[in-house]
């Protein structure tokens, strides 16, 4: 659908280039006659093209359904599976800081961190 509106943009475009020209009042001068409009005219005839391309083209068609596309697996068929060790506990909370440590003072590294 884009393809088509700006084949008929360049279309109109071109148009009036052309009448600009015969009447005498072109946009830029050059030596060879009716430049713009011909630039345009091939604009046209490209977007033309790419509309046919697209619509009579091979491919699937822009609308369709993606419902017959399945996500890859996550493993490949030859991957061992890793069982997680269960003594692992991740729920222990870290440890407490110790009474001897106050909090950090300005200019030491481990205000730093913090």
């Amino acid at each position: 659908m884009v393809n088509v509106f700006v084949a008929v943009f360049w279309a109109i475009l071109g148009a009036c280039l052309f009448l600009l020209e015969r009447e005498g009042r072109p946009l830029i001068r050059t030596s060879i006659p009716y430049l713009l409009p011909t630039v345009a005219l091939f604009l046209v005839l490209y977007n033309v093209l790419r509309l046919l391309a697209a619509r009579y083209g091979g491919g699937p068609p822009r609308g369709a359904s993606r419902s017959d596309w399945h996500r890859p697996p996550l493993r490949r068929p030859g991957d061992d599976v890793i069982t997680p060790d269960p003594n692992f506990n991740f729920s222990d909370q870290p440890p407490a800081p110790k009474a001897s440590e106050g909090p950090p003072v300005n200019g030491s590294r481990d205000a730093e961190k913090q």
